[in-house]
Protein backbone atom coordinates (compact mmCIF):
# COMPACT_ATOMS: atom_id res chain seq x y z
CA UNK A 1 0.00 0.00 0.00
CA UNK A 2 1.37 3.54 -0.90
CA UNK A 3 1.71 5.89 1.45
CA UNK A 4 2.79 9.51 0.18
CA UNK A 5 3.79 11.24 3.72
CA UNK A 6 5.88 8.47 4.74
CA UNK A 7 7.60 8.13 1.53
CA UNK A 8 7.76 12.18 1.34
CA UNK A 9 9.25 12.00 4.87
CA UNK A 10 11.67 9.29 4.27
CA UNK A 11 13.48 10.67 1.28
CA UNK A 12 14.55 13.53 3.35
CA UNK A 13 16.29 10.61 6.02
CA UNK A 14 17.91 9.24 3.37
CA UNK A 15 21.49 11.12 3.71
CA UNK A 16 21.27 10.63 7.30
CA UNK A 17 20.42 6.53 7.71
CA UNK A 18 23.66 6.78 4.70
CA UNK A 19 26.04 8.07 7.35
CA UNK A 20 25.02 6.85 10.56
CA UNK A 21 24.09 2.99 9.84
CA UNK A 22 25.67 0.11 7.97
CA UNK A 23 24.97 -1.02 4.33
CA UNK A 24 22.67 -3.32 5.49
CA UNK A 25 20.56 -1.04 7.12
CA UNK A 26 20.24 1.15 4.18
CA UNK A 27 19.56 -1.20 2.11
CA UNK A 28 16.76 -1.92 4.14
CA UNK A 29 15.65 1.98 4.35
CA UNK A 30 15.73 1.96 0.71
CA UNK A 31 13.55 -1.01 0.42
CA UNK A 32 10.82 0.65 3.31
CA UNK A 33 11.33 3.93 0.93
CA UNK A 34 10.30 1.69 -2.13
CA UNK A 35 7.53 0.23 -0.17
CA UNK A 36 5.69 3.18 1.08
CA UNK A 37 6.42 5.87 -2.04
CA UNK A 38 5.43 2.21 -4.73
CA UNK A 39 3.17 0.26 -2.52
CA UNK A 40 5.92 -2.70 -3.70
CA UNK A 41 8.12 -4.07 -0.83
CA UNK A 42 10.07 -5.91 -3.66
CA UNK A 43 13.30 -4.76 -3.06
CA UNK A 44 12.50 -4.88 1.10
CA UNK A 45 11.41 -8.30 0.30
CA UNK A 46 14.50 -9.30 -1.41
CA UNK A 47 16.76 -7.55 1.29
CA UNK A 48 15.83 -9.06 4.44
CA UNK A 49 15.14 -12.51 2.11
CA UNK A 50 18.98 -12.05 1.27
CA UNK A 51 19.83 -11.45 4.85
CA UNK A 52 17.95 -14.28 5.83
CA UNK A 53 19.60 -16.59 3.43
CA UNK A 54 23.16 -15.10 4.33
CA UNK A 55 22.20 -15.67 8.39
CA UNK A 56 21.43 -19.65 7.52
CA UNK A 57 24.57 -20.03 5.54
CA UNK A 58 26.85 -18.30 8.51
CA UNK A 59 24.86 -20.40 11.28
CA UNK A 60 23.69 -17.14 12.59
CA UNK A 61 20.22 -16.89 14.54
CA UNK A 62 17.26 -15.53 12.97
CA UNK A 63 17.22 -12.87 15.96
CA UNK A 64 20.19 -11.19 14.71
CA UNK A 65 18.29 -10.56 11.42
CA UNK A 66 15.34 -9.51 13.10
CA UNK A 67 17.05 -7.39 15.41
CA UNK A 68 18.50 -5.02 12.95
CA UNK A 69 15.26 -4.67 11.11
CA UNK A 70 14.25 -3.74 14.59
CA UNK A 71 16.89 -0.82 15.06
CA UNK A 72 15.99 0.12 11.48
CA UNK A 73 12.80 0.68 12.78
CA UNK A 74 13.52 2.50 16.03
CA UNK A 75 15.70 4.17 13.96
CA UNK A 76 12.90 5.60 11.98
CA UNK A 77 10.19 5.78 15.08
CA UNK A 78 12.47 8.09 17.19
CA UNK A 79 13.09 10.61 13.82
CA UNK A 80 9.67 10.27 13.42
CA UNK A 81 8.44 11.71 16.95
CA UNK A 82 11.33 14.06 16.69
CA UNK A 83 10.77 15.70 13.19
CA UNK A 84 7.11 15.62 12.86
CA UNK A 85 3.50 16.93 14.34
CA UNK A 86 2.10 14.02 16.56
CA UNK A 87 -0.58 13.21 14.19
CA UNK A 88 1.69 12.62 10.81
CA UNK A 89 3.82 10.52 13.17
CA UNK A 90 1.50 8.34 14.30
CA UNK A 91 0.09 7.84 10.37
CA UNK A 92 3.60 7.21 9.44
CA UNK A 93 4.19 4.77 12.33
CA UNK A 94 1.08 3.11 11.35
CA UNK A 95 2.53 2.60 7.76
CA UNK A 96 5.95 2.04 9.06
CA UNK A 97 4.60 -0.85 11.22
CA UNK A 98 2.88 -2.29 8.14
CA UNK A 99 5.73 -2.56 6.60
CA UNK A 100 7.68 -3.64 8.90
CA UNK A 101 5.88 -6.69 9.66
CA UNK A 102 5.66 -7.51 6.39
CA UNK A 103 9.57 -7.50 6.46
CA UNK A 104 9.74 -9.40 9.49
CA UNK A 105 7.20 -12.13 8.26
CA UNK A 106 9.62 -12.48 4.95
CA UNK A 107 12.39 -12.26 6.21
CA UNK A 108 10.95 -15.49 8.94
CA UNK A 109 9.81 -17.49 6.07
CA UNK A 110 13.04 -17.43 4.21
CA UNK A 111 15.09 -18.06 7.40
CA UNK A 112 12.54 -20.96 7.75
CA UNK A 113 12.52 -22.55 4.16
CA UNK A 114 16.50 -22.01 3.91
CA UNK A 115 17.36 -23.89 7.07
CA UNK A 116 14.47 -26.92 6.26
CA UNK A 117 16.06 -26.70 2.59
CA UNK A 118 19.85 -27.04 3.71
CA UNK A 119 18.37 -29.85 6.38
CA UNK A 120 16.96 -31.39 3.60
CA UNK A 121 20.23 -31.45 1.39
CA UNK A 122 22.75 -32.10 4.46
CA UNK A 123 19.90 -35.32 4.96
CA UNK A 124 20.27 -36.18 1.13
CA UNK A 125 24.32 -35.90 0.97
CA UNK A 126 24.60 -38.22 4.46
CA UNK A 127 22.06 -40.58 2.33
CA UNK A 128 24.59 -40.73 -0.45
CA UNK A 129 27.69 -40.96 1.61
CA UNK A 130 25.56 -43.88 3.47
CA UNK A 131 24.50 -45.75 -0.06
CA UNK A 132 28.05 -45.03 -1.02
CA UNK A 133 29.63 -46.43 2.29
CA UNK A 134 27.47 -49.52 1.74
CA UNK A 135 28.39 -50.35 -1.65
CA UNK A 136 31.82 -50.03 -0.18
CA UNK A 137 31.07 -52.45 2.50
CA UNK A 138 29.35 -54.76 -0.04
CA UNK A 139 32.12 -54.82 -2.16
CA UNK A 140 34.88 -56.11 0.80
CA UNK A 141 32.60 -58.60 1.61
CA UNK A 142 32.70 -60.17 -1.70
CA UNK A 143 36.14 -59.99 -1.84
CA UNK A 144 36.51 -61.70 1.11
CA UNK A 145 33.70 -64.36 0.50
CA UNK A 146 35.81 -64.53 -2.97
CA UNK A 147 38.56 -64.98 -0.78
CA UNK A 148 37.32 -67.88 1.62
CA UNK A 149 36.44 -69.75 -1.62
CA UNK A 150 40.03 -69.69 -3.02
CA UNK A 151 41.45 -70.46 0.31
CA UNK A 152 39.07 -73.27 0.84
CA UNK A 153 39.93 -74.63 -2.65
CA UNK A 154 43.74 -74.25 -2.05
CA UNK A 155 43.06 -76.30 1.30
CA UNK A 156 41.35 -78.93 -0.54
CA UNK A 157 44.13 -79.19 -3.27
CA UNK A 158 46.57 -79.06 -0.63
CA UNK A 159 44.83 -82.45 1.62
CA UNK A 160 44.08 -83.81 -2.00
CA UNK A 161 47.80 -83.69 -2.57
CA UNK A 162 49.42 -84.75 0.93
CA UNK A 163 46.73 -88.00 0.71
CA UNK A 164 48.02 -88.90 -2.81
CA UNK A 165 51.46 -88.33 -1.80
CA UNK A 166 51.28 -90.11 1.53
CA UNK A 167 49.67 -93.45 -0.26
CA UNK A 168 51.94 -93.13 -3.15
CA UNK A 169 55.28 -93.50 -0.88
CA UNK A 170 53.48 -95.89 1.56
CA UNK A 171 53.18 -98.73 -1.17
CA UNK A 172 57.10 -98.36 -1.91
CA UNK A 173 57.73 -97.97 1.45
CA UNK A 174 55.71 -100.72 2.46
CA UNK A 175 58.00 -102.95 -0.26
CA UNK A 176 61.42 -101.66 1.77
CA UNK A 177 60.48 -102.05 5.07
CA UNK A 178 59.02 -105.88 4.34
CA UNK A 179 62.49 -106.75 2.96
CA UNK A 180 64.42 -104.64 6.07
CA UNK A 181 62.28 -106.54 8.50
CA UNK A 182 63.47 -110.04 5.72
CA UNK A 183 67.61 -108.63 5.89
CA UNK A 184 66.69 -108.41 10.00
CA UNK A 185 65.42 -111.78 10.66
CA UNK A 186 67.85 -113.34 8.72
CA UNK A 187 70.79 -111.23 10.11
CA UNK A 188 69.26 -112.38 13.85
CA UNK A 189 69.42 -115.90 13.03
Amino acid sequence: MKHAPLAAWLEHCVELIALENNQFDVALFEGVLQAAATGSATMLDSVVNSAARNAVAVNQPLERVLGDVQAVKLWLWERLEGELDPEVAWDNHLALEAIFQNAVLHATQTYAETLADMRRRQMQEAARLSRQAEQKVLGYAGNLARANRELARLEKAKTDFISIAAHELKTPLTVIQGYVDILTEQAGA
